[in-house]
Order: C-alpha cells, then sequence, then structure tokens
C-alpha cells in the first residue's frame, strides 16, 4: 500500500516507533512493581502556617487515602524545634469530632533543641478523609522575623477500620514568621 503523504522510508520508521511505543506500555502496564507499589495507600500530611513572635499559629493535618475508605487509627510522630515554638493544643475538626484525639511532647535526650509531638487519632466508626486537625504552636517572642520554622513529619502510622496497617507517608509542615500586623496584598488574578 502506498501512501502519498510519506516516503516508504518515513512510513517503515513511523511503523517502527509505533511498535516500540505499543511493547515499552505493555511491559510497562505488566509490570507490578511499576503502578501501585511506589505510591503508598495513604497519606497524612502537615500544612503551613503563620504568625508573629508571641502569637499562635495553626497548621492543618491532612488525611487521604487511595481507596477513600475511612480509617480507624492515625499516629505521627513531628519533631520541631523547641526554642522557636511550643506546642499548644490540637483542635479536632469536624470530621475527628466522633473520635479521640491525644497529643503529647516528649524532649528526646540526644536532641535537646528538638522536641518531638506524638498524635494519635483514633475512632471506632473510622476517620474519613480530608482535615483531621489543626495543631496550634507558639511561636517564641524571641524568634527572628521572617524565619521559616520547620515541622518534620518522621513517622507515619494509619490502620484500616479492619484493624490492618497501611502504607503511608507525609509531607514535612512549615509555619512562618511574619512580623505583627503584615498587609498582605491580595491577588490580581485571583481577584480579575
Amino acid at each position: 500500500m502506498r501512501s502519498y503523504f510519506f516516503s516508504d522510508r518515513a512510513q517503515k520508521e513511523a511503523v517502527g516507533l509505533i511498535r516500540w511505543i505499543v511493547r515499552a506500555s505493555f511491559v510497562l502496564l505488566a509490570n507490578p512493581f511499576a503502578s501501585a507499589q511506589e505510591s503508598p495507600a495513604a497519606s497524612v500530611n502537615l500544612g503551613s502556617g503563620s504568625a508573629a513572635p508571641g502569637e499562635h499559629a495553626l497548621l492543618a493535618v491532612t488525611l487521604s487515602t487511595t481507596d477513600h475508605s475511612p480509617m480507624a487509627e492515625v499516629l505521627l510522630e513531628i519533631s520541631f524545634p523547641g526554642k522557636l515554638i511550643s506546642f499548644k493544643k490540637a483542635i479536632q475538626s469536624a470530621t475527628t469530632t466522633s473520635g479521640e484525639v491525644k497529643a503529647r511532647v516528649e524532649n528526646p535526650r540526644n536532641q535537646a533543641e528538638q522536641n518531638l509531638l506524638r498524635v494519635d487519632i483514633s475512632a471506632a466508626k473510622g476517620i474519613p478523609q480530608g482535615e483531621l486537625l489543626k495543631l496550634a504552636f507558639e511561636v517564641s517572642k524571641e524568634a527572628e522575623v521572617y524565619q521559616v520554622v520547620k515541622l518534620k513529619n518522621l513517622k507515619q502510622t494509619v490502620r484500616s477500620v479492619e484493624g490492618r496497617a497501611i502504607q503511608a507517608r507525609g509531607m514535612d509542615g512549615v509555619i512562618m514568621i511574619f512580623p505583627e500586623k503584615t498587609p498582605l496584598s491580595s491577588c490580581f488574578f485571583y481577584m480579575h
């Protein structure tokens, strides 16, 4: 069959390229390690907040799952610099009001400047995905303005309602320290 748009050589090269793409896609689809194994089934992420020295900053903790099923328990370990911020309380969101939230701060002996916050969220009927709670931190009055405080999301443990462990990961959070009464301008593109 002769094509009027391509030469015979160009047509053979196009057919060869199409065959290579089809073979490569079969290899990727048939490889069980190339699909679901690289992404965990749950993500427990810390958000970002801002405050002036001496004020409180709120950080959201969110849960998302690949199968959208509710979880029975979420455990977090978060490290933060105790000289710059101090943990005050965990504020439950609408998704966790039927459950129980426990949060406690520990000071490891080998890292005097880093505090460890352990958060345990549990609900017998299940925890739906979305915002689980807000963590309230007080920024030290001695903290420098325009400083970014990093909160490391060290460990995430998620259990399903059936009791099985779910593979999880999490993103770190940040608190940005601004001067008091910082004027925030609106985005031109958002406003129009």
